[in-house]
């Protein structure tokens, strides 16, 4: 188990960590995990745990399996605990395969064991990780999917990533560590085991390390796309703005970096990661010379691109509010926004976009403030016309999902204000002016 210690080494897997939790299925992969640790407990100054998740799904072998990990954990010292999750149950709520449901459900009990200075070890093997990525390969996988298990995702380590599966087996032979089997590995209905029992074998005549040669593959893929994503990261940064970002600024990157912009920004969105297809549908919508679109994302949101500015948003059609007296300081508007009320303040000869001002004297009543409604509309100019709230929105190239939440300020039920657009003439400051009121709109 050279390499176990090998990767430990490398990848830093122990690097602020006093406990480790291995998640102990019972197979010979987390049953040398589990005693590889445990007989390192001094040298790594850590203390070793294990949990077993039952997920119940193959009868009497699943008690078997819950069993033998409680024993083995008992003959070896080691602090057990036993989780049972109904993944049968769960996968028909939700609609998910067994398989997804099961790890979910899985990961989902190992978090428990998460926390400060505390990781949980998986006994994913090197010839996992060349299952993997033959797998991520077959779908047409980006770089991100082709690297494969990665030897940390948070608080999860694999000290076996660089281990192959006869290494495992023949450690567990010398130290006389008896394993159980799960009977499903053999069945090649499921995809890893074909890939498993027939390409790698295959596979392994043209290159007999062929689990080295992709380990070494997909730390160079890692490396790539870690530095691609901090490059896009930085890219979507610079593009941020109040309203979202910048569309003209992600329309010139490169793919590789707008791919990466866009899925950070997703993930930021709604917390799942978009398929290849639909990232490539989503940078074809930037780069479109049409003026406005949407693609639908994930968790009901959509990618909306209008004008200069792209922004994930919830679906549907945006909600406006009610009427808001408005009084001096603060005043929190239903929609989450806020305006501030100062009365006093010089007058600024051109309104800004977040902020107005009006003329005390020429103010009827209280302000009011509202969202947009049909028929509301100001003159802004000497011999301009009177043009609709909409249209001003138009021209101004103000985002659809952005016109709803934009306050109309009103006086004595009169447009005196909008608060992206600016201040109506007949409520405008001028030469006469001695006092003004200021508006301040925060989102």
């Amino acid at each position: 188990m050279n390499r176990a210690a090998e990767a430990i080494r490398k990848y830093r897997l122990l690097d602020g960590v006093r406990t480790v939790t291995v998640g102990l299925s019972g197979g010979a992969d987390s049953v040398a995990l589990l005693h590889f640790l445990k007989s390192r407990e001094r040298l790594y100054r850590i203390e070793v745990r294990a949990v077993h998740v039952d997920h119940g799904l193959r009868g009497e072998e699943s008690a078997r399996d819950a069993a033998f990990a409680g024993e083995l954990c008992g003959r070896l010292g080691v602090p057990f605990a036993l989780r049972r999750v109904e993944v049968r149950a769960e996968a028909a709520r939700t609609g998910e395969s067994t398989e997804l449901c099961a790890r979910r459900l899985r990961y989902g009990a190992f978090a428990e064991f998460l926390g400060e200075g505390a990781a949980v070890a998986t006994a994913h093997t090197a010839s996992d990780n060349a299952e993997t990525m033959l797998f991520q390969l077959a779908r047409g996988s980006g770089s991100r999917g082709l690297a494969g298990i990665p030897p940390r995702r948070g608080g999860y380590i694999r000290p076996l990533i660089l281990c192959p599966r006869a290494e495992i087996e023949t450690y567990c032979a010398r130290e006389h560590l008896p394993f159980v089997t799960d009977s499903t590995n053999a069945d090649e209905a499921y995809t890893r085991n074909y890939i498993r029992h027939t390409l790698i074998p295959g596979l392994r005549s043209v290159n007999p390390d062929l689990e080295g040669a992709l380990g070494r593959l997909a730390d160079s893929l890692r490396e790539d796309d870690d530095a691609l994503t901090e490059m896009a990261r930085a890219a979507l940064d610079e593009a941020r703005r109040e309203d979202g970002y910048d569309r003209r600024r992600l329309a010139a990157l490169p793919d590789a970096l707008l791919h990466r912009a866009l899925r950070l920004a997703a993930e930021q969105a709604d917390s799942l990661t978009p398929p290849r297809r639909r990232m490539e549908q989503m940078a074809a919508l930037v780069r479109s010379r049409r003026a406005s679109g949407e693609i639908d994302g994930k968790k009901g949101t959509v990618l909306r691109a209008e004008y200069d500015t792209i922004a994930f948003a919830r679906g549907g059609a945006a909600q406006g509010f009610a009427p808001v007296e408005l009084h001096e300081g603060e005043n929190p508007l239903p929609d989450g926004g806020m305006l501030l009320l100062r009365r006093g303040g010089p007058a600024n000869v051109h309104d800004l976009f977040n902020k107005i001002w009006l003329d005390c004297d020429k103010i009827a009543s209280n302000l009011w403030a509202r969202s947009r409604r049909e028929g509301d509309a100001l003159c802004l100019r000497e011999g301009g016309g009177t043009r609709s709230v909409k249209k001003w929105m138009i021209d101004n190239k103000i985002p659809r999902g952005r016109r709803e939440r934009l306050p109309v300020i009103l006086s004595d039920g009169q447009v005196a204000a909008v608060i992206g657009i600016g201040t109506a003439l007949a409520f405008r400051p001028d030469s006469g002016t001695k006092k003004t009121v200021e508006l301040e709109y925060r989102e």
